[in-house]
């Protein structure tokens, strides 16, 4: 896709920051205006699709521009023109070396897979010849911005979490994703100003409890903003809404993050369950269905 900005826009105003925004501001700049205009969450949320479309374009243009340390030098320096066809400015390599910029297209969604990772593609579902898209019950859980109850600052470049106590033990939050791929957690307990570093497992159960410095009773918090996907211990559960004629015909629905393509059984009622055995956070838990009619 052509860049389509009539380089009437300023990037850093798309995204809501200012020239002197840091790396960290941009990116959470873009994830928030991501997860509001991609056209799948902007279609649950009741935004007009065209305008939804457009500013998605916009949010990832800017985005590729100025998150990129040399593109950001060339556009604080010449602005949008730096990337027309054909346009010169001064080389790196000395003062008689010209570089001429090529027609620079951008893919806002492609962005968006390299910023959020694959598995935050739409999921998609078949029933005989038709091709149904739909928006993913998925978007709105892992486009959330972290958790609202617990604050982070940054200390020597890093992101510091503190955690919040809950009786005895400390309540450690993670997304769906972490628990699912395993990550690493920084954090601060009780405004110490060490900095604890715990290893999250792949496949980690909701309310586990791992132990610290001998002391520290941490226990890992498994969280969603989507009231349709709950996790229980070791098991996911999902309320999965599809149009009647999906459960009349029955299909496949692929659900990207999990890897994972489930099958609509012919006939099947607004309120059934569906079980998968071993498809939970880990191979002890399960992926527990409950279809809906949307």
């Amino acid at each position: 896709m052509e860049i389509f900005l009539a380089k009437k826009k300023n990037c850093y105003e798309i995204l809501g920051v200012t020239s002197k925004a840091s790396n960290k501001e941009i990116k959470k700049a873009y994830r928030k205006l991501a997860m509001k205009f991609h056209p799948d969450s902007a279609k649950r949320k009741g935004i007009d699709p065209k305008r939804a479309e457009t500013k998605f374009k916009e949010i990832g243009e800017a985005y590729s521009i100025i998150s990129d340390s040399e593109k950001r030098k060339m556009y604080d320096r010449f602005g949008w023109a730096a990337f027309d066809a054909g346009f010169q400015h001064p080389s790196q390599y000395g003062p008689n070396q010209t570089v001429y910029t090529s027609k620079m297209t951008i893919d806002p969604y492609e962005i968006f897979r390299e910023f959020f990772g694959p598995g935050f593609d739409s999921y998609s579902f078949r029933s005989g010849r038709n091709r149904y898209q739909s928006s993913s019950f998925f978007i709105d859980d892992f486009f959330n911005d972290d958790y609202e109850d617990y604050h982070e600052i940054s200390i020597h470049g890093r992101d510091i979490d503190y955690i919040k106590r809950s009786q005895s033990n400390y309540i450690l939050p993670i997304t769906l994703k972490e628990a699912l791929e395993g990550t690493v957690k920084e954090f601060q307990i009780n405004n110490s100003p060490k900095i604890q570093r715990l290893t999250i497992p792949p496949g980690i159960a909701n309310g586990t409890t791992l132990k610290i410095d001998g002391k520290y009773h941490i226990t890992i918090e498994i969280g969603t903003q989507n009231s349709d996907i709950k996790v229980v211990k070791n098991n996911i559960e999902i309320k999965l809404r599809l149009p009647q004629n999906l459960l009349n015909d029955g299909g496949k629905i692929r659900l990207p993050l999990l890897s994972l393509i489930i099958k609509i059984p012919v006939g099947s009622k607004s309120g059934q369950k569906l079980r998968i055995i071993g498809k939970g956070i880990n191979p002890d838990g399960n992926l527990l269905v409950s279809l809906l009619e949307k």
